[in-house]
This record gives structure tokens, C-alpha cells and sequence, in this order.
């Protein structure tokens, strides 16, 4: 019975650190495209994709901007993943909520390199 609870603690730790590790992809993929995004705009003079994210630059300036929309969309969404894994791990389902920020932080990885094309 100890021996099945500890198990169970040290599948809640793991789950957790995987959680945290995709976390970290996540923002590390928004620093890159906010390198590249300002890098992108300084030389080619180009405008954001994003109509959400070229307002906050248009408002704060390009710098300022990016930092405030990449901060609140990482948080919202990161925010979002935990309230779904406490969600589905109270229903008892095996759902791995960690792979939405690990596809979002592809999708990010791929939009931040897409200015290497217009360099």
C-alpha cells in the first residue's frame, strides 16, 4: 500500500516536470521569434503577420510590443494547459496536455524562422 502511494508521487512529479520542460520550449520558442520578428522588422522594414501582435507594436513601439503580446500569450496558454491537465487527471483520463505547448512551440519555432527567408 506505501509502496502504490509513493509510485503514484512519483508519477505526479514526473508529470509535472514534463509539464514545466515543455513549459520552457514554449517560451524559448517565443524568445526566438521575438529575435527574428525584430531582427525581421530593423532590416526589411516589414510589418507583423499577426494583426493582434502588430497592434501592440503600433501602441508600445516594436520592442516593447512583441515583449507585452509574447509575455500574455505564453502565460494564457500555459495557464490554460494546467487548468487541462488538473481538469482530465480528476476525470482519470491519460491525456498528455504538455504536446499542446510542444505543437505550439513547433508552430512558434517555424514562424520565427520564416524571417530568416526574408533576411
Amino acid at each position: 500500500m506505501i509502496h502504490s502511494k509513493i509510485e503514484r508521487f512519483g508519477s505526479i512529479q514526473r508529470r509535472w516536470f514534463q509539464i514545466m520542460a515543455a513549459s520552457l520550449v514554449y517560451i524559448a520558442a517565443h524568445v526566438f521569434d521575438y529575435l527574428f520578428t525584430v531582427h525581421g522588422i530593423a532590416v526589411n522594414a516589414a510589418q507583423e503577420a499577426n494583426p493582434i501582435v502588430q497592434g501592440y507594436m503600433d501602441y508600445f513601439g516594436v520592442g516593447k510590443g512583441l515583449v507585452i503580446c509574447k509575455s500574455l500569450m505564453s502565460v494564457i496558454i500555459i495557464f490554460g494547459v494546467i487548468v487541462a491537465h488538473l481538469a482530465y487527471t480528476k476525470k482519470g483520463n491519460k491525456i498528455r496536455v504538455e504536446y499542446i505547448l510542444y505543437g505550439g512551440s513547433l508552430l512558434t519555432f517555424l514562424g520565427g524562422a520564416l524571417w530568416l527567408t526574408k533576411l
